[in-house]
């Protein structure tokens, strides 16, 4: 893990600031947005107060259930699945994942906000698909 005493981090007010710029170009620059927004939200990870930081290395999952698709983040997405399988009336699916942090499950969030249907659920979509990492990355 990086240290953090060493790293540079933007002010809340530079986040909030470079948020609001950033807040009509959604789509364009979905990544920047979503880190960034990740990071303001994510703050008190720098501070000490909560465990994870967005920065923080996992795993970015894909789940299917129906004709939705789940963009999550676990440490171990194989039994997070299995964690939120009994929570589902029907039959939980797992596409693939890829390495990745929380910034990167929330820059997929803003990509994907025009096919989002409730919380990190989102419309399948050709699109959506072309995305899944298929299979399992844990390199």
């Amino acid at each position: 893990m990086a240290n953090r005493e060493a790293c540079e981090l933007p002010t809340r007010e530079q986040i909030k600031e470079y948020l609001a710029a950033l807040r009509g170009f959604r789509g364009q620059w979905a990544t920047e947005f979503g880190c960034m927004e990740s990071i303001l939200k994510g703050a008190e990870c720098f501070e000490g107060s909560r465990p994870a930081a967005p920065m923080e290395e996992g795993y970015v999952y894909f789940v299917e259930a129906g004709g939705l698709i789940k963009i999550g983040w676990a440490l171990d997405p194989e039994q997070r699945i299995k964690s939120i399988q009994h929570l589902s009336p029907v039959k939980l699916k797992l596409l693939g994942f890829t390495r990745g942090s929380k910034c990167k499950e929330k820059s997929l969030h803003y990509k994907f906000a025009h096919l989002r249907v409730h919380g990190e659920w989102f419309q399948k979509s050709e699109e959506l698909l072309e995305e899944v990492p298929y299979g399992t990355d844990r390199s």
